[in-house]
């Protein structure tokens, strides 16, 4: 025996999703299929008939699927690959972006302080004394 009033149906069922029903009940003394209305709880409009057979909506998916591993979202997320990849830009375009003469002079200043240090006799640079 259901009382009378509004009623709401939830089925539940492990994996599977199923809708949500409002059942009226109304009072009265009539057949059981008289007085049972079904609806859809989203749309009241939509009836059902007595007795109510239900359908699953859906499956529910416990887990999400994996993603892959080599994507290019998956790199730009990631902070190491972002400094790798502004750090090997620069290499290749701060070159290019640099005057000439200032190359040419930066690469005589460095020949220059490493024909210093093989001079030097490659050690801790002090010379060694010699007594008698």
């Amino acid at each position: 025996n259901v009382p009378a009033g509004t009623h709401t149906l939830d089925v539940v069922a492990v994996g599977v999703i199923f809708q949500q029903y409002r059942i009226d009940v109304s009072e009265g003394g009539g057949d059981l299929e008289e007085r049972v209305r079904v609806s859809s709880n989203q749309d009241p409009n939509k009836m059902f008939r007595y007795p109510l057979k239900v359908k699953p909506a859906g499956t529910v998916s416990y887990f999400d699927q994996r993603s892959n591993f080599f994507s290019l979202s998956t790199l730009m997320k990631n902070p190491m690959y972002v400094i790798m990849g502004v750090t090997a830009l620069a290499a290749v375009f701060l070159p290019r972006m640099l005057d000439k003469d200032a190359l040419e002079e930066m690469q005589r200043e460095m020949a220059r302080m490493q024909d210093q240090r093989s001079g030097e006799g490659g050690g801790s640079g002090r010379q060694a004394q010699v007594t008698r």
